[in-house]
């Protein structure tokens, strides 16, 4: 994700009364970097975080787990996120915003209640290597 675009979410998550999202969770956490703040106490519960992953599992309507290769998450999307977004379809890769929080009404269990959603991401853009160094825009210099 662009750090343009990370701003900007962070600038939408301030707006709709969440917190400034700091800078490592404006760029996207991975699954895994955000279970381990949350066992470390960094991260607290209605903070705001933007994770992307697939879709691999789908539970009492409104629940989603995805799943980035790290880890994996379940996220709270409401019915009218759904209705103006659709509904996210099994493996799809989709892209959320939302607060940190217990999934649904299960206290045990940690989750992401879904402000904003992003639906058919194409998959992350890996930059060309040439003998196994990253180059830039796909050319050597």
């Amino acid at each position: 994700m662009s750090t343009r675009v990370s701003t900007l979410l962070a600038a939408l998550a301030l707006l709709i009364g969440g917190s400034l999202l700091s800078e490592a969770q404006a760029a996207g956490l991975t699954i895994a970097a955000v279970e381990e703040q949350a066992q470390t106490g960094e991260l607290k519960k209605g903070e705001y975080l933007a994770l992307e992953g697939k879709v691999v599992r789908r539970s009492r309507g409104d629940l989603f787990l995805i799943d980035d290769g790290t880890g994996s998450i379940w996220v709270r999307i409401p019915e009218s996120v759904r209705r103006a977004e659709g509904e996210p379809e099994d493996y799809e890769r989709i892209h959320v915003t939302g607060k940190y929080t217990h999934a649904y009404l299960d206290d045990s269990t940690w989750g992401i209640a879904v402000s904003t959603l992003k639906r058919n991401l194409e998959p992350p853009m890996r930059s060309p290597k040439v003998d196994g160094v990253p180059t830039v825009g796909g050319t050597t210099n």
